[in-house]
């Protein structure tokens, strides 16, 4: 799914927490959340594009998953 899309299904939704949120992961974690979710990467994609295994990957979006969604519900609260 690409930005636009999601842009035009989100309209009547604030999204401006997750792109707060979002803009609170170091890098690489925003980065692989940038190109698997919005960009629509494979893992395997991204991890040839940092020449690292694709374990590397799965586990480095999963993990950013997990920080966005701390980061989430801390600023819910």
């Amino acid at each position: 799914m690409k930005l636009e899309d999601i842009e035009q299904v989100t309209s009547d939704i604030d999204v401006s927490p997750l792109y707060e949120a979002l803009s609170t992961l170091k890098s690489p974690y925003r980065e692989i959340i940038q190109l698997h979710v919005f960009d629509g990467y494979s893992l395997k994609e991204i991890s040839k594009k940092y020449n690292k295994s694709e374990s590397f990957a799965k586990v480095a979006f999963l993990r950013a998953k997990k920080m966005l969604r701390e980061e989430l519900m801390k600023n819910e609260m």
